[in-house]
């Protein structure tokens, strides 16, 4: 311990940042920013009056309880039916189409039968079945 710290002296580094440029750099912002703030704020509060000052006639598009054009989507107002209950309507009416017999084309004699037959009479038919082909031998 020869030799000892002079009173006075600074105890960091002076050479790299100065604090008194940061402290002017953060004013600065902080003046830019409440600068912007107050301009924006302004142009608001201008374009605002502005609009409140025209006295425009009412859009007819802006009536109330006006229904939206067919085909209304669920759960809108004028569609009452909820879509969980749909869906279950329409599953039933496919699957009572599916395992049941109708006609799908009088005029032309085509029916349809319930899918569970349909499949069982087209394994008894005995599809055609193909060869499966040998790969040929690639040279590279």
């Amino acid at each position: 311990m020869s030799e000892q710290e002079k009173p006075g002296r600074p105890a960091h580094e002076v050479s790299d940042v100065s604090t008194e440029t940061v402290v002017k750099f953060g004013l600065g912002l902080l003046t830019s920013m409440v600068a912007v703030f107050l301009l924006i704020w302004g142009l608001f509060h201008y374009f605002a009056t502005r609009e409140e000052r025209r006295e425009l006639p009412r859009s007819p598009m802006a009536a109330a309880d006006q229904l939206p054009p067919e085909p209304r989507l669920q759960r809108s107002p004028g569609h009452e039916s909820p879509p969980e209950r749909e869906m279950k309507e329409m599953r039933a009416a496919q699957e009572a189409v599916l395992h049941s017999y109708g006609w799908v084309d009088r005029n032309a004699g085509i029916v349809r039968i319930p899918v569970e037959q349909a499949m069982q009479k087209l394994l008894e038919e005995r599809l055609p079945v193909r060869t499966a082909q040998q790969p040929e031998d690639r040279k590279q």
